[in-house]
């Protein structure tokens, strides 16, 4: 699964703002969100486009959503994919076994990973 995790997501801190958070995706293209983390780097949260529009003071602590679903860079890449599809979700946050942020597997890139894993 390696070669297909995203490693250019935003990353916030929970100590940061809103407004912060708004400036931190906005220099990463193609980002509509970020992975929250703790000062070791372990996730805690995921703030998502629609929490960008509160008050710009607020910390994204308070705002976030709590322990996003992970799964390890071993993880079986199919496997994955069928958890993203069956969740309907475009992405899962992958983490090592201590929950420190590695990446993101996003269901696009592991789709264009198994069309050319059969060329």
């Amino acid at each position: 699964m390696g070669s297909v995790i995203d490693r250019t997501e935003p990353v916030c801190h929970i100590g940061d703002t809103v407004a912060v958070a708004r400036q931190v995706i906005s220099h990463t293209s193609g980002w509509v969100e970020c992975i929250v983390v703790n000062l070791e780097g372990v996730v805690a949260g995921r703030v998502r486009a629609e929490q960008l529009d509160n008050d710009p003071d607020i910390v994204v602590v308070d705002v976030m959503e709590r322990g996003p679903t992970t799964i390890r860079p071993d993880d079986d890449l199919d496997t994955a994919r069928q958890r993203m599809t069956k969740r309907n979700v475009e992405s899962m946050v992958v983490t090592d076994p201590s929950g420190r942020l590695i990446g993101t597997l996003r269901l696009q890139d592991s789709a264009q990973n198994r069309s050319e894993d059969a060329s």
